[in-house]
């Protein structure tokens, strides 16, 4: 049985008050751990992937296309390809948030 520890999941970005890594990686999906900072943002782009993000900690807004929510630990957020999407931290503490990217991306393993 093989695990990982998100500390040591392959970092794929690291600025804007982000860090992401890899934490699983199949042709069928990729997982991403996504740490974002106080006052941190992942500014706004598409996909051509289907992606679901899952809230561990703390609050943020999504952007899904015209759209923006707040959401918090526990809720889950559909993200269709091609729709422009974006997350920024709204809370004092980091916003801890998982990307289920599926299928995963070509050219990422």
């Amino acid at each position: 049985m093989k695990s990982v520890k998100v500390e040591d999941g392959r970092i794929i970005k690291d600025d804007s008050g982000v860090v992401a890594r890899v934490v699983y990686s199949a042709p069928e999906a990729m997982i991403v751990h996504i740490d974002i900072r106080p006052e941190g943002f992942v500014k706004p782009h598409v996909t051509p992937i289907d992606m679901e993000y899952f809230v561990i900690e703390g609050r943020g807004q999504f952007i899904l296309g015209e759209d923006s929510m707040e959401a918090g630990p526990g809720v889950c957020i559909p993200n269709p390809r091609g729709v422009p999407h974006g997350i920024r931290n709204l809370g004092p503490g980091h916003l801890r948030v998982l990307a289920v990217k599926n299928p995963r991306p070509e050219g990422e393993a």
